[in-house]
């Protein structure tokens, strides 16, 4: 490991962001990026997510193949997949800075992580509140979960997604299941960097899943053409006046919830919320107005007063 060559994660700032490309990838020797790692300030943050032998073909890490000393410590919860042949996608080694924020973000396949050194803080949404995570292919549009008031005001559904998220603490030797679909979040600790095993599997057939996949995070080929379809079906209604696409869209997703049981948060919620904002703004501007108004009255009045004591 210390003498392979990685490919890591480098940010100024803590809070990885996919969507918005705030890092820049490096070439290192294994030995030179633990050094940074274990010595990193407020300045640098590093993260690596471990590649397969040759990326460009689309395989897959399998961290205990390539990194075999990590294989005397650990012991693959195989139990889970039932040691189903072909079950087994990938194997994630992944090490991170104190501090790092890595972007909320759904994987299509199941997973255990495997916390190793350090510790994590995980914070999982739940599949039926996707919609409130304003996701752009796989990841979140959301930079930081905790900057509410940022939040509220760019991406105001997404406190519902919060509001029903469950949240663990990972210690050294905790391993996490996280199934299919499940967004995460995942945050290191700060005294230590973190180092964990990602172990992929599949919860489908193998043929089910696009067979160019080395990340674990393409949709399945069946979901993929439904969300083709919907594209499709979004720029047709474009097409239309304004109202019809309103109305043939919120028939669409209402019809898509109930079959699911997915909780849509009512539009209303979220105008009301903003309406609320907006009348607060409207009644300080009111009795602004009204001050003044009361002022220029007085003032008037003041005028009178003096011209008449003059005559």
């Amino acid at each position: 490991l210390a003498n392979s060559k990685i490919s890591a994660h480098v940010s100024s700032s803590a809070n990885f962001d996919f969507a918005r490309k705030n890092f820049k990838y490096e070439s290192l020797v294994g030995k030179n990026f633990f050094e940074k790692v274990c010595s990193s300030s407020s300045k640098e943050f590093l993260y690596l997510r471990s590649l397969g032998a040759d990326p460009r073909k689309f395989e897959p890490a399998m961290a205990l193949e390539q990194f075999p000393e990590l294989a005397r410590d650990v012991r693959l919860p195989s139990e889970l997949w039932d040691d189903k042949e072909n079950a087994l996608h990938s194997v994630v080694l992944r090490v991170s800075s104190p501090n790092v924020k890595i972007w909320t973000h759904y994987d299509a396949m199941d997973n255990v992580l495997i916390q190793l050194s350090g510790t994590k803080r995980v914070v999982l949404f739940p599949p039926k509140h996707s919609g409130d995570l304003y996701l752009k292919d796989s990841s979140s549009m959301v930079s930081d979960i905790d900057d509410f008031d940022t939040n509220d005001v760019e991406y105001p559904r997404f406190r519902n997604a919060l509001e029903n998220a469950q949240e663990v603490i990972l210690q050294p030797g905790d391993c996490l299941f996280i199934p299919a679909l499940w967004a995460h979040r995942c945050e290191s600790g700060s005294a230590v960097p973190s180092v964990a095993l990602n172990a992929f599997f599949r919860d489908l057939e193998k043929n089910a899943y696009p067979a160019k996949d080395a990340y674990a995070n393409a949709d399945p080929i069946i979901a993929r053409e439904v969300l083709s379809n919907i594209d499709e079906s979004i720029d047709k209604l474009k097409t239309l006046p304004n109202q019809h696409g309103e109305f043939y869209a919120s028939v669409a997703s209402a019809n898509l919830a109930r079959a699911f049981g997915v909780d849509v948060l009512p539009t209303a919620s979220i105008d009301n919320e903003n309406n609320k904002q907006k009348t607060k703004k409207s009644n300080r501007v009111s009795l602004l107005l009204k001050s003044a108004c009361i002022a220029v009255a007085l003032a008037s009045v003041a005028v009178a007063k003096a011209n008449a004591k003059k005559k």
